[in-house]
């Protein structure tokens, strides 16, 4: 699916009628499988509880709410759109995780995340849905990764995931990575890591981001890929310093 085709998408979701809509009104709550939810009221949730859980292919609309101290947990495909800010989520809750997504028994799973900040958490985003969609998403501040993926194919337009203490987007499989306006600064282990094949980034910045202080490794890298990987493809992009000898960076 297009970036345009799920923004139309998402829209379509935002017209449905208020009425047909399940109110979300506390933490630990649950949202049915393919049903459509509406945060109604800021939640502040206990260190043991998490925020909502959403069935499979079920929609949360964040309704300019703040959830606190607990995140999404979706098992499948969901959507989470906002505007909306979830903070404070530190383990056990969600793993530490703002929003959690398992899709990983599906082929199919698909995770969508739009006009959400998930910031100031252990981790920001962590899923394994098969195809994930980012859209005006902020990860950043986190104590670990802005955003992991365990996914096929990672699309993102207007990203920003940056001084997070580990890496801002982190893809840990064999992912497709085509992300415009994505903003990764400042991060203390990289900007951007793919260990998949393809990486394509439009009109995007990467600088200031730390590496850890390996044996005869740089200590500043904003975009490392895999060995195996094709060096990266940058449209209209700055970054400073690449890993995987591809000089690709003003730096390199």
């Amino acid at each position: 699916m297009t970036l345009r085709l799920t923004l139309a998408f998402v829209l379509l979701i935002a017209a449905v009628d208020r009425v047909t809509a399940t109110d979300v009104t506390s933490c630990g709550q649950t949202v049915a499988p393919r049903d459509m939810a509406v945060l109604t009221t800021d939640l502040t949730c206990s260190s043991s509880a998490s925020g909502v859980f959403l069935g499979d292919r079920s929609t949360l609309d964040m309704n300019g709410h703040t959830m606190n101290g607990g995140g999404v947990n979706c098992i499948g495909s969901c959507t989470v759109t906002g505007p909306g800010t979830i903070t404070n989520v530190h383990a056990p809750a969600h793993n530490g995780a703002g929003i959690v997504t398992n899709g990983a028994a599906s082929r199919t799973s698909k995770f969508l995340a739009q006009d959400v900040d998930v910031s100031g958490n252990d981790q920001g985003i962590v899923t394994q849905a098969r195809r994930v969609t980012l859209i005006g998403v902020n990860a950043s501040n986190n104590a670990g990764d802005g955003i992991e993926t365990f996914s096929k194919t990672i699309r993102g337009m207007n990203v920003t995931a940056s001084n997070n203490g580990a890496t801002g987007l982190d893809v840990q499989s064999i992912g497709s990575v085509r992300m415009t306006g994505l903003t990764a600064s400042g991060n203390g282990w990289g900007g951007l890591i793919n260990d998949g094949k393809r990486t394509r980034l439009i009109d995007s910045t990467l600088t200031g981001n730390a590496w850890p202080p390996f044996p005869d490794e740089p200590t500043m890298v904003d975009i490392a890929i895999a060995y195996n990987a094709r060096c990266p493809r940058l449209v209209n992009t700055t970054c400073d310093h690449s890993f995987r000898d591809c000089h690709v960076c003003s730096g390199d």
